[in-house]
Formats: structure tokens, sequence, C-alpha cells
């Protein structure tokens, strides 16, 4: 039993449970089904591996010139923006696997049905091997999320929240991600994303250009700079440091936060620096009004 399946059977066997406070005494043979129903559920239960989880999933459809309704679209458009839409989730999921732990190859989404509501197809990633535990999330999982809260940050027009959203990302992630939104533009498509634990609707070009103006390279300013700090904190295993910037400019006193890259294979040196002024070289990102955003890419 997956975890998918063991939430639903919880749900059913709460139903039953709350149908059988609610059913009369005299009600005998439907109180036998249900009992013996319950009584099933808990035997399965107590038998299952609630460690094999569902594949990661998503449901991506697409409305505009290419797109023919509900029927289907062009092939040549399909095969191209699938190919983008896959080497985004996969190049995301590449920046992440490092601060995960991951270091399996990651493989591409495969297609396993179509979907309606429009045109467009379900998504999944190929069975894997091993087994997670229950709350333990994918790197394919992880990167579909990551990507609805990158263009939901797009869509909405929140410059510090896709600001914050970009940081664990590299440049070769957000470039395919804008070449993804930029087949859509130029083939005047919209599109909708969605999985069981997230929906992205984005309804007209307007939102699309939106979003690829928010990814571009005018809106998203990145600058390797070396800087004099001084680390005031790390949290290795989430890979953020704390610092401060020395400058003659009073308003870089001000305690600043930085994810920690994965250049810096062993966070844990950082501890040895604490309160000494250290040269190192900073990847400072501002997206659009947003505060500026640091990323510790090397210690000199």
């Amino acid at each position: 039993m997956n975890k998918d399946e063991y939430i639903y059977v919880l749900s059913e066997r709460s139903q039953i449970i709350s149908m059988l406070e609610a059913m009369d005494a005299s009600d005998v043979i439907s109180r036998m089904s249900l009992e013996y129903r319950l009584a099933k559920i808990d035997e399965e239960l107590e038998n299952s591996n609630i460690n094999i989880h569902s594949p990661a999933k998503a449901v991506i459809t697409f409305k505009g010139d290419p797109v023919l309704g509900t029927v289907g679209m062009s092939s040549i458009f399909g095969a191209k923006i699938l190919k983008a839409f896959n080497s985004a989730i996969s190049t995301v999921a590449n920046s992440l696997a490092p601060l995960v732990g991951n270091n399996k190859i990651i493989e591409p989404l495969i297609i396993t049905g179509t979907a309606k509501g429009s045109f467009g197809f379900i998504l999944e990633e190929p069975s894997r091997e091993g087994i997670l535990d229950f709350d333990e999330e994918s790197i394919t999982s992880l990167s579909l999320d990551k990507t609805y809260k990158i263009l939901n940050s797009a869509v909405t027009g929140n410059d510090e929240e896709l600001s914050t959203e970009l940081e664990d990302l590299d440049e070769s992630a957000i470039k395919k991600l804008r070449e993804f939104i930029d087949i859509l533009v130029k083939e005047k498509t919209i599109f909708t994303l969605k999985n069981s634990k997230f929906s992205l609707i984005v309804r007209n070009p307007q939102q699309l250009g939106s979003i690829s103006y928010k990814l571009s390279i005018d809106n998203i300013k990145e600058e390797l700079q070396q800087i004099n700090i001084i680390f005031s904190g790390v949290l290795p295993n989430k890979r953020k440091c704390e610092f401060k910037i020395i400058s003659a400019n009073e308003n870089d006193a001000d305690i600043k936060v930085a994810t920690i890259s994965p250049n810096i294979s062993s966070p844990e040196i950082i501890n040895g620096l604490i309160g000494k002024v250290v040269l190192v070289k900073m990847l400072c990102t501002t997206v659009g009004s947003g505060r500026t955003k640091y990323s510790l890419r090397e210690i000199l």
C-alpha cells in the first residue's frame, strides 16, 4: 500500500465509524455490513507497508493556437513544450539535489495519459528503486513543488516571494524555466499545472507575459561579488548561515542570511570561522523591487 492509498483507506475508515455512530440500533443488517468492512480495513492497515510512495505526478494542460479544443494539439508543439517542461523540472531538481542529499540520477517525467479541460498530459516520475519514509518526498516531487512556487510568485507579482524561491537555484535552472515560458508566449498558449498539492492556472496571455518578464534577465539581477564578512552562525543541515557585511555603510551592519551553495561540500567549516573577518564570494540576487538574497559560493 502506498502513501496515497493509505490516506484514502484512513478516510474511508473514519467515514464508516461516523456512519456506525449515527446508525439506528434496529438497522442490524446494515450495521453488520459496515462492521465487516471496518474489520477488513483494520486488517488491511495492520498489514500495510506505508513507506511505499506513489510516484510524483502532475497534470499539465494547454489552450491556444496549437491546441484543438479538448481533441488534441500540434505534435510539433507537444513534443517541443514537453521537452522544455521536462528539462526545466530536471534542472530544478539538479539544483535542489545537493541540498537534500540526493545522489541518484534524475529521470525525466513520463506520459501516462492525456488530460482534458483544454488538452494536455498526465505526467509521472518513473518507478523508483528503494523506499522513502512516510513524510519524505522524492526529488522530482520537490522540483515540481518548487517550480509551482516560482511560477505562482511570478503570476502574483510578489518579488519578495519570488526572490526567496529562486535563492536555492542556479542560473541554468532559471534559464530552463524561462525557456519553457517563452515557448508558450511565442505560441500564444496559456496553461495549467496541477497535482494533489497545488493548482496553478494561467488564465490569459497577460499573466503569461508577466511570468516571462519576472523570470527575465531584466528583472533578475545576479552579481557574483567578493565581500568581507563576519559569520555569526550556521545551520549546516539546512545549509544556511548568518553573517554581517564589513562595510562603511552603517545599513550593512544588519545580520543577513545566505544559503550555502553545493560548491561548499562541508558547511561545518563555518563553525571555525564565526566571529572572524572572512573574504567570500557571494552570489547576490535581486528580483525586481525585492530584497537582495545571498548565496555563499566560496570561502577565499
